[in-house]
């Protein structure tokens, strides 16, 4: 036995809006009332006559007719039931927006909290839902249906004058909420808020995570950076700021000189034995001596892993008497002496 207005069935059209996930920030808006096109009969089956749908409502003839008739404001909606319903059902002054609101408002929050787990939290999440609800004649609210995409056409002048603050307030609280969220701000007061009302704030019932502390964010570069990274310097630095180094036990302390130096080193210090041995004779180095090669050594660095380091080694003609003493370089090539042997050993047999 639904609520007439004027013969005709009509329902509520109010918004429930979510405009922050992280942390849930829901919002209730005043709507409009939806009248059928036809005078309700429970017993016809004309469907103008029981449903107020505008997209069911366009298909008649009379529509473009009885179109503005169709969609009250709510202040619309207060007047005519003051006037017709206040003395004889016995309400309050303002029903539609003392009584039948915070009805709407307390469906609207128990709808929400038997969903909230199963909806996806996440940062610039929002949602704009349009709820339907229902008068029956002794004046019992009842949730017809809760539409996640909502009609924001503007076909009627009272459409005109409700969608374009709904949609406008709707993305205003939207991006407030996700600014403050994303700087761990707190939420209220919101500067975009003007005819929603609040109907939960998760920031004080909810365990929710502040981004500030759960996870880094790429953010915008600071267009002025700090040129002093460093907010408390040291008024007097060290000069050295390791004045006392400790070496590795390992490490070299003394470093290999070059290759060239080290050689010529070598050179003389194995010329200085041997001309000191008693009934040495001084040799000079000869023209064929081989060049010295590196001879490879393996260090150790600070972290106890080896490193091969080039260093000179003794050459065979220049440095290895300074090693085998009991052997001593000879004036000139060995080759040389063997074949002057050889040639007068022949010569001397022929």
């Amino acid at each position: 036995n639904p609520l007439l207005l004027d013969g005709k069935k009509f329902d509520v059209r109010s918004y429930m809006l979510i405009a922050c996930a992280m942390p849930y920030m829901v919002f209730f808006g005043h709507g409009y009332a939806r009248l059928t096109l036809s005078l309700y009969n429970p017993h016809s089956s004309d469907l103008s006559g029981h449903l107020t749908n505008q997209f069911m409502q366009k298909k008649s003839p009379l529509y473009t007719l009885l179109k503005e008739s169709t969609v009250w404001t709510m202040e619309h909606l207060n007047r005519y039931i003051n006037d017709k319903f206040r003395k004889t059902k016995g309400l309050p002054r303002d029903w539609v927006f003392t009584t039948f609101t915070k009805r709407m408002q307390q469906i609207m929050s128990h709808c929400f909290l038997a969903v909230k787990s199963k909806l996806e939290c996440k940062l610039g999440y929002f949602d704009l839902i349009g709820c339907d609800f229902l008068i029956d004649e002794n004046f019992k609210v009842w949730l017809l249906e809760m539409n996640a995409n909502p009609a924001l056409h503007t076909n009627c002048e009272v459409l005109k004058a409700v969608i374009p603050g709904v949609v406008i307030e709707t993305l205003d609280l939207a991006l407030e909420t996700c600014q403050k969220s994303l700087h761990s701000q707190k939420m209220l007061p919101l500067l975009s808020q003007r005819r929603f009302v609040l109907l939960y704030n998760g920031e004080t019932t909810d365990l929710w995570p502040r981004l500030a502390s759960s996870r880094p964010l790429n953010r915008l570069p600071n267009p002025h950076p700090n040129p002093n990274p460093n907010p408390h310097p040291h008024p007097h630095p060290h000069p050295n700021p390791n004045p006392h180094p400790h070496p590795h036990p390992n490490a070299n302390p003394h470093p290999p000189r070059p290759t060239c130096e080290a050689a010529s080193s070598a050179l003389s210090s194995a010329r200085a034995a041997i001309s000191e041995r008693p009934g040495a004779r001084k040799s000079m180095p000869s023209r064929g001596a081989p060049v010295c090669t590196p001879r490879k050594s393996r260090l150790s660095d600070s972290s106890g892993s080896s490193i091969a380091e080039s260093e000179p080694s003794l050459c065979s003609g220049s440095l290895e008497g300074s090693r085998d003493t009991a052997r001593e370089p000879s004036l000139g090539p060995p080759e040389e002496e063997r074949e002057e042997e050889q040639r007068s050993t022949s010569h001397r047999g022929s």
